[in-house]
């Protein structure tokens, strides 16, 4: 991963990615997870895509592995469903969701 795992905090506790993720599991009882599919991008290269892909698939196995169903929607399919009826394109239609949802953010 090319994150910073001292950045999964859950409780005001540190977690590595594994760790983090079997204690939400075990503590909110996650039912579902979505992970958008994966899909290259026309100028991404193979080793770009690939490290993306590995990615991708730790959290499917991971998630699969603790039990927790997972939906792989395009990103064309979540983002018809998740912003129907906000108007905009882009991060403004995201900005425009999220200040409707989550106006305190």
């Amino acid at each position: 991963m090319n994150h910073d795992p001292d950045q999964l905090l859950l409780d005001g506790r540190t977690l590595g990615e594994a760790d983090w993720l079997r204690s939400a599991h075990a503590e909110h009882r996650i039912d579902l997870a979505v992970l958008e599919l994966f899909a290259g991008r026309p100028m991404e290269g193979r080793g770009s895509a690939m490290t993306t892909g590995i990615g991708w698939g730790i959290w499917y196995g991971a998630l699969r592995g603790l039990g927790i169903a997972v939906l792989t929607p395009t990103s064309a399919t979540w983002t018809r469903a998740m912003f129907e009826g906000i108007q905009g394109e882009g991060k403004e239609r995201s900005v425009a969701y999220c200040r409707r949802f989550l106006p305190d953010l």
